[in-house]
């Protein structure tokens, strides 16, 4: 349990910090006491009484039993069991602090190769993992005067017009599966929205290393991607430059280099070739 306390109390700390710079944030009380319950009942690994969780928060009982009914339906909480009534951590609160460890630990990693990338390249650099059929962005390096680019860290975006999707859905041990039941949604003149041409683009992604957006998700925007693997062999998120497309773009150059980078922060992750 002690990582799930460790994210509650970074959260205590942004607060405790914004308080000192006089940031005055406007806190939505029963938001607050359902993360007081969730960071009290991860601190009991046996469980905790609904009556007990409403004495030690100083919450009225009507308003605990409230909120638990709701983290309990939306599988943030459990119940241990029907006997005694003790509440645990659900399943989703799980999955939700492990994939803030997850990503923590890729953008703690890929940070640094971010920036020599993007500093060597002096294009804006982006680090992405699938969620939902969809790309989203976890972070972004945008050198000194480089093209400020649309994509903000927490958007989304498609996984076929972008170089990002392309170097996960190439490297997928399930890729002509996948793309049978991908939505090929035209976004500019330049998108691939037959199936059978996307499948041979994917196959000469990964012949060579990395994934090409040529204005495929913008017009005039040319972006190269490459994969990131871990411990298990297997492709969690993907790398990316972007810029304005330029004839004198030397595209194998930068996509080599781009693919030399994702490796390194591969094998920094536990992946072996």
């Amino acid at each position: 349990m002690s990582a799930y306390i460790d994210i509650f109390r970074k959260y205590d700390k942004i607060e405790e910090e914004n308080k000192k710079i006089g940031v005055n944030m406007k806190i939505n009380r029963t938001t607050k006491r359902a993360i007081e319950i969730l960071e009290l009942v991860s601190q009991q690994p046996k469980g905790i009484t609904l009556n007990e969780i409403a004495k030690r928060l100083n919450i009225p009982t009507t308003s605990t039993f409230d909120i638990i009914h709701t983290l309990k339906y939306m599988g943030m909480l459990d119940i241990v069991d029907h006997y005694s009534k003790l509440y645990c951590l659900g399943p989703k609160a799980v999955i939700i602090g492990q994939q803030y460890l997850k990503n923590n630990d890729l953008v703690k990693v890929a940070k640094p190769y971010m920036i020599d990338l993007g500093e060597r390249l002096h294009k804006t650099v982006f680090l992405a993992k699938e969620v939902d059929n969809q790309i989203l962005y976890i972070n972004k390096y945008e050198p000194i005067n480089a093209l400020i680019t649309m994509a903000n860290i927490g958007t989304k975006n498609y996984m076929h017009g972008t170089s990002l999707g392309k170097a996960i859905l190439a490297f997928s041990d399930d890729m002509e599966d996948r793309v049978k039941h991908l939505e090929l949604v035209q976004i500019t003149n330049n998108t691939i929205t037959d199936k059978n041409e996307f499948l041979e683009e994917l196959k000469r992604t990964k012949e060579r290393g990395y994934a090409l957006d040529n204005q495929e998700l913008e017009e005039n925007m040319l972006c190269i991607g490459a994969p990131i693997f871990d411990y298990t062999n297997h492709v969690i998120a993907s790398i990316s430059v972007s810029a304005i497309k330029k004839l004198t773009t030397d595209i194998e150059y930068e996509g080599n280099l781009v693919r030399e980078t994702a490796d390194q922060i591969s094998e920094k992750l536990g992946y072996i070739k």
